[in-house]
């Protein structure tokens, strides 16, 4: 586990140096800058919010992504790639966990988990934007 750290700028040589510890000698299919991270984390950012319907609601969502795209079903052997895991904090998005992942023909996937409270804020505004139908049957 690393010491977790800020996304910005002031932080970008740390940020390069934890994806060259994750990364060992691999630097292709592999997450290797600080502008790798910082679009991740933007993305993630517009995806919470979007979600929760605000900054203050993001707060705890976790989003793990992964290096690399997709190649051929034929292409048999393993790439090496990184994995990372950034949290949402009330100050914004910190790197967490940067890591060796062993690819195999996917790769580029990310995945977005929220706190309950934010999945139930989720659900709820889902729902104000649609009603539902309700049946009424009517005796003829």
């Amino acid at each position: 586990m690393i010491k977790a750290t800020r996304i910005t700028e002031q932080n970008q040589s740390a940020i390069v140096a934890i994806l060259a510890a994750a990364n060992g000698k691999a630097t292709a299919h592999t997450f290797t800058t600080y502008t790798e991270i910082e679009q991740i984390a933007a993305q993630a950012e517009k995806q919470v919010v979007d979600l929760v319907g605000s900054q203050k609601a993001a707060v705890g969502a976790r989003l793990k992504a992964t290096s690399g795209g997709k190649v051929p079903n034929a292409y048999k052997f393993s790439r090496d790639g990184t994995q990372v895991t950034i949290e949402r904090r009330a100050s914004g998005w910190f790197l967490v966990d940067a890591r060796h992942a062993t690819l195999y023909a996917s790769g580029g996937a990310s995945k977005l988990t929220l706190t309950p409270d934010q999945d139930e804020r989720a659900v709820e505004l889902l729902r104000s934007k649609y009603t539902t139908l309700t049946a009424v049957w009517v005796a003829a």
